[in-house]
Order: structure tokens, then C-alpha cells, then sequence
């Protein structure tokens, strides 16, 4: 195991780690939608996806709406489900992101295993168990290489990471996560600490449907190395 005690290391069957940003969405609520330019941008990523055949085998999702229009074409493209894992989920950062508990709004919690706007009931899977995130992960805007600060979302991202790779078994050697932008941030450093960048810590926050990559090297410290991070395309991954 690594230092950190998480099962990273023995979740062999996990070779790759891809993580995507939702597309453009509204910021009118908690919990918005996307906007026709993050459809179209969520479209254009399933298709990229879809075409470079990089062997996705498993799709895991924050259970915000944004998150789940954007994995929703890339599951229909790939003919796979969408598991929501809480763990996910975008910094809860109060007095910033936030003044009250999102979680509790969010159209996924009000209505598990229902059709969401524009997210058909049949993609996603209610298999994949996850508890509800504490409120909040911190207090006030993020600050980049505090590490006290960030502290409990990259305790709740690890277990996030450990319930993955525990449910995917030996069934799948790539895995996608849809998420935010912190979610390239705190998978990075859960899984290459070494080389994750302070300047790419929370507040900095990659393009929308970019690509981040992780992938095994036993050679690493850690057992995994950051490959590409906030990339446009699944070029390098071919």
C-alpha cells in the first residue's frame, strides 16, 4: 500500500485514470445545467472518445447535473453506465463556492434512479454505493499548497479512488471520472502527489472537457504517474 494507507496500489487491474471536466453550464443555481455550448462540448468529447478508441471500461461520475449531461453522451457513445460516486462531487468550499450545503439540492439526490434533464434513467447505474461528503470541505477560497486546508477533500477523493477501484475489479484497465474541475485537481494529487503542481491546485481549474491523465509506473513512488494534465483531445492517449 502507499504511505497514505489508501488500496491504490493494489488495485492492479487499474492500469489508466482519465478524468474530464464537465462542458459549459449556467451558474443560476447549486446545481445548474449545462448550456448548449457544454452540450455540444460534452457531444464533440463522446465522439473524440468514441473514435480514438482509448478502452474506457468503466464511467464514474460526480453526482452534480452538469457532470451527468456531460458523461451522459460519452456512455451512450460507449455503450456503458454511468456510476455517480458522491466522493466526486466539487469542492464544497463554504463562504466561496457556497453558503449552504449544496448536496441535499442536487437533482440527483431528489429523485435516484430517475430521468434527469436531458440524462435518460437507463445510463445511469444505482449499483455503485458512496456516502454523502461532511459540509464543508473547508472555509473561504482555496489557497493554492495549503496543505491543512486541503486536506479533507483529498481524504474524501482517495476513498473516492479506493471505491473505484475496489467495484472495477478486474473488469476494466481504463477508467473515466466526470467531475469539475477540482476533481483533476485532488485525482492528481491522490494519485502522483510528487507531480501534481501547486499552481495547478484549486483555485486553478482546467478547460471544460479538457482531459487529465494518470497512469500506472511501478517505477513512481507513488505507483502512478500524472501523464497529461487539462489536455483538449485523447491524442496522447493513443
Amino acid at each position: 500500500a502507499t504511505t497514505d494507507g489508501s488500496k491504490f496500489s493494489r488495485a492492479m487491474s487499474v492500469q489508466r485514470v482519465i478524468v474530464m471536466r464537465h462542458g459549459d453550464r449556467f451558474h443560476d443555481c447549486a446545481d445548474p445545467q449545462l448550456t448548449e455550448l457544454g452540450f455540444e462540448q460534452a457531444r464533440h468529447a463522446a465522439e473524440m472518445l468514441r473514435s480514438a478508441d482509448v478502452g474506457i471500461g468503466a464511467i464514474f461520475c460526480s453526482p452534480f447535473l452538469r457532470a451527468l449531461q456531460t458523461a451522459a453522451p460519452v456512455a451512450a457513445a460507449l455503450g456503458l453506465p454511468v456510476h455517480v460516486d458522491r466522493g466526486f462531487c466539487e469542492l464544497l468550499a463554504h463562504n466561496w463556492l457556497y453558503t449552504e450545503n449544496p448536496l441535499p439540492a442536487l437533482a440527483f439526490e431528489k429523485a435516484p434512479g430517475a430521468a434527469l434533464p436531458r440524462v435518460p434513467a437507463d445510463l445511469i447505474s444505482l449499483v455503485h454505493k458512496s456516502p454523502v461528503p461532511d459540509y464543508p470541505d473547508h472555509e473561504n477560497e482555496a489557497r493554492q499548497g495549503d496543505v491543512a486546508q486541503r486536506a479533507t477533500c483529498l481524504a474524501r477523493y482517495r476513498e473516492a479512488l479506493d471505491r473505484v477501484f475496489a467495484a472495477v475489479g478486474d473488469h476494466a484497465h481504463t477508467v473515466l471520472i466526470v467531475g469539475h474541475g477540482a476533481t483533476a485537481d485532488y485525482v492528481a494529487e491522490a494519485l502522483a502527489p510528487s507531480e501534481h503542481k501547486t499552481a495547478h491546485h484549486s483555485p486553478f481549474c482546467v478547460n471544460h472537457v479538457s482531459l487529465t491523465t494518470l497512469v500506472r509506473d511501478t517505477r513512481c513512488t507513488a505507483g502512478w504517474m500524472l501523464y497529461g494534465f487539462g489536455e483538449p483531445s485523447p491524442t496522447r492517449l493513443l
